[in-house]
């Protein structure tokens, strides 16, 4: 099987019949530790762009256009505040506004650690107190409050039953402030909750950024903020930030995301989102090499959703601002950078319209993954059928075949110890576990075997 054959494959699915779906199916919502979407799993790949709602009205319009159109973005994450204060409601109405109309849902970012300062400054504290300081909380509820009770001047639509806002993120990066460990999980804690009982219809993330340099460093970082700061009951989903892809290598990328896969689905039970990550060309880096890899090792191993730093609709870059650009424009030199984020979004429209049919869902799990002995492979088969389960490795060569034969509806678990059919034990590597039912549905997963 060729790489293109298995994202083909992970796409591959029956027909979905139409049905009816509620209001509350036009929400994204958390199953089961993915994202869904008119009751469907949800994908998506999306960018970060800062400070739209202080933008001009035509510049937000312009952005979210070419975004949907050039790149196929479905999800922007934004803020809502700056160094020079919160944005003003309005703005925020007309934002969501043409959000909703280019069919783009928003991450709405609460605070960042600008406006925290500017707070903190006033008050004459340090800028770590503002998570402990008794005064700074409530301002943070009252400007919460007032964002989330807000209804839409232009469309009549209180911001509690927008569907096009994804989800409400608590900070971007406070651990930028050093708080204490403790102070900033109890904050989590807190204002997650907080903002869960002023609206119950949308997600909410903690923008902590935080973790990854736990998974490629684990002794010089051995707490996992990764897991700490995303396993607050009120934390829907996980999320991370990270920028040296290129510094690791190709390996070491591979395992940090495969890993924090992992972990997010079968210890958080949450969906991951990789909601900022970049490559400048200035440090002689293939930029357009490893945002193509960083998204295929991502999507192929069961990712959620990944967001660029960040996207601009500017077609006039200096070639001083190409070099030191992280995300991408709409300058012809970032043509190939827009075309590998449109074919992944492409991709993941094609998993929405092919879409399984209701009762017809099989899992596909694996664990540990990676792994360095015998991994565990469950599955689920909703209908009596032929089941083929089998293993290949990279170049789409058949390694082992695990099962082949009828089964009945139900659960079923078998192991891999990482030999072939011949009895010998493969070498280290990346394979694909392959599940088949009657030649008409089929689900991937990649492994990563290290012996």
């Amino acid at each position: 099987m060729s790489k293109i054959l298995l994202i083909l494959i992970m796409a591959n699915s029956l027909h979905r019949e139409s049905q009816e779906f509620t209001e509350s199916d036009s929400f994204v919502t958390v199953r089961g530790g993915y994202f869904y979407l008119y009751g469907q799993r949800f994908r998506f790949i999306g960018a970060n762009k800062t400070g739209i709602p202080f933008f001009p009205q035509e510049q937000s319009d312009t952005t979210f256009k070419l975004a949907r159109d050039s790149l196929g973005i479905k999800v922007i994450r934004t803020w809502l505040t700056s160094r020079i204060g919160t944005a003003p409601l309005d703005s925020i109405d007309y934002m969501l506004n043409s959000a909703r109309e280019n069919g783009i849902r928003l991450i709405m970012t609460l605070c960042n650690v600008f406006w925290i300062k500017r707070v903190t400054d006033s008050l004459g504290i340090a800028s770590k107190e503002f998570f402990s300081d008794s005064v700074c909380k409530q301002l943070y509820k009252n400007w919460v409050k007032k964002v989330i009770t807000h209804t839409n001047s232009l469309n009549n639509i209180p911001y509690k039953k927008d569907p096009y806002i994804f989800s409400w993120e608590l900070c971007n990066e406070p651990g930028n402030l050093k708080p204490e460990l403790d102070t900033l999980i109890n904050w989590i804690e807190e204002m997650s909750s907080y903002i869960a009982n002023l609206d119950s219809n949308h997600l909410i993330s903690g923008g902590t950024g935080a973790g990854a340099r736990h998974y490629v460093y684990p002794s010089q970082y051995p707490v996992n903020y990764f897991i700490l700061f995303n396993q607050p009951q009120s934390i829907n989903f996980s999320e991370f930030h990270f920028y040296s892809f290129p510094r690791l290598g190709e390996d070491t990328t591979a395992f940090l995301i495969d890993t924090m896969i992992h972990d997010a689905h079968n210890i958080l039970s949450k969906p991951i989102v990789l909601e900022e990550f970049g490559v400048k060309r200035i440090g002689g880096w293939d930029k357009e090499y490893w945002y193509k890899f960083i998204l295929d090792e991502f999507y192929l191993s069961d990712g959620d959703g990944a967001m660029f730093w960040q996207f601009t609709y500017r077609d006039d870059l200096t070639p001083y601002e190409l070099d030191i650009e992280q995300g991408i424009s709409m300058h012809p030199a970032d043509s190939t950078l827009r075309r590998i984020v449109k074919e992944w979004a492409d991709q993941l429209g094609i998993e929405e319209k092919l879409k399984r049919e209701k009762d017809c869902f099989y899992h596909l799990k694996t664990v540990p993954n990676p792994f360095r002995w015998v991994i565990s492979i469950s599955y689920s088969v909703v209908k009596a059928g032929h089941i083929e389960l089998k293993i290949y490795n990279v170049a789409g060569q058949l390694v082992k075949t695990l099962v082949n034969g009828e089964q009945k509806a139900g659960t079923y678990k078998i192991e891999w110890d990482g030999k072939g059919t011949n009895g010998k034990l493969m070498p280290s590597g990346i394979y694909f576990v392959e599940l088949k039912v009657d030649d008409k549905f089929t689900k991937t997963k990649k492994l990563l075997f290290l012996r």
